[in-house]
């Protein structure tokens, strides 16, 4: 196409090609692979990157964006598929998640966050749901207790006669135990 630097094209009958393949031929230890974005002056603006583990075998996926001073990964996909949004991943500074959703009207309720919860053996039966849960840390170093929860819950999943609560749960003093209130 006019005006492109690179274009690749593979022709696919079948669904998805790996047209381009990026390869790190230095064995062992922790090794990866990425993109990298670059301003006008040679500073790199952003990236993408794995990083893989060749003693274990698993890799991570993470995007970076650059504040004023330094490089930032803004977005991290663990190979378990947890994924690590905003903040510098891992440090004291937190991770932020902002959902925008947009209208034409000033006076509607847009679903600006969907949470879904799907059985995969069957159709799902009273007493599904789904739960936002806040996970602290405790007084102990590396300790994390659930310290409080929302759950939506289908109390009745029948057709016809559909109920649903949304229940708030918190942890009770001095015990694991979290109840709802």
């Amino acid at each position: 196409a006019p005006g492109t630097l690179l274009e690749v094209t593979t022709p696919s009958t079948n669904g998805m090609v790996e047209a381009l393949t990026l390869h790190n031929p230095f064995p062992g230890g922790f090794t990866g692979v990425g993109i990298r974005f670059e301003g006008n002056g040679g500073d790199k603006t952003a990236g993408i990157h794995t990083e893989y583990d060749s003693n274990t075998n698993n890799s991570n996926l993470v995007f970076q964006t650059r504040d004023a001073n330094s490089m930032r990964d803004s977005l991290k996909i663990l190979f378990s598929g947890v994924t690590y949004v905003g903040g510098d991943i891992g440090s004291s500074e937190g991770a932020m998640l902002q959902v925008n959703s947009r209208s034409s009207t000033g006076n509607s309720v847009n679903d600006t966050l969907v949470l879904m919860h799907f059985d995969d053996n069957s159709a799902g039966t009273s007493g599904i749901g789904n739960r936002l849960k806040f996970v602290t840390e405790t007084a102990t170093n590396g300790t994390y207790r659930m310290s409080a929860a929302i759950d939506s819950v289908m109390d009745d999943a029948t057709d016809n006669s559909k109920d649903g609560s949304l229940r708030f749960l918190t942890m009770e003093p001095n015990t694991a135990i979290v109840t709802g209130k």
